[in-house]
């Protein structure tokens, strides 16, 4: 129960610019020893995507990427990989690898939560289009990146 309010906590500052609080709270929240296994799986994947994401936004992507990739990997174990939460988790990955520069990382990711939304939601919902959109984004940087 403490580590939720803690990752609510953290959450709720990291929105609002407050990201010395937002830190704080989650890895208090990751260092409290957690009942029960489902929060122990859901729980600290939230915890350590909000970590990743508070990372990202502060421009520390080595720091952020560990903690998404883990976010990630227990998404998969907890939902398996035809699930929209994946799509939602490989698209934050892959446009932290575009920040990055990295490419050819991150195009499979986006044409994973690509593929995953369109499957699981229908074409013709936001988070569809959003990952549409997170494709194109990285072909029209990598284009760019490329001087052409």
């Amino acid at each position: 129960m403490w580590g939720k309010a803690h990752n609510n906590l953290g959450e709720f500052y990291r929105r609002i610019g407050r990201d010395r609080e937002s830190e704080l709270h989650l890895k208090r929240g990751l260092e409290i020893p957690q009942v029960g296994a489902g929060f122990q799986t859901h729980g600290r994947r939230r915890v350590l995507n909000n970590l990743g994401l508070l990372y990202w936004g502060q421009g520390l992507y080595d720091e952020a990427e560990p903690r998404l990739e883990l976010s990630l990997a227990i998404r998969d174990e907890l939902v398996g990989p035809l699930e929209s939460a994946r799509g939602r988790g490989a698209e934050q990955l892959g446009v932290l690898h575009v920040s990055q520069g990295r490419y050819v990382e991150a195009k499979p990711l986006l044409e994973e939560a690509l593929l995953i939304r369109d499957y699981m939601l229908g074409p013709d919902l936001p988070e569809v289009w959003k990952s549409l959109n997170n494709l194109a984004w990285h072909s029209f940087v990598q284009i760019d990146a490329a001087g052409r």
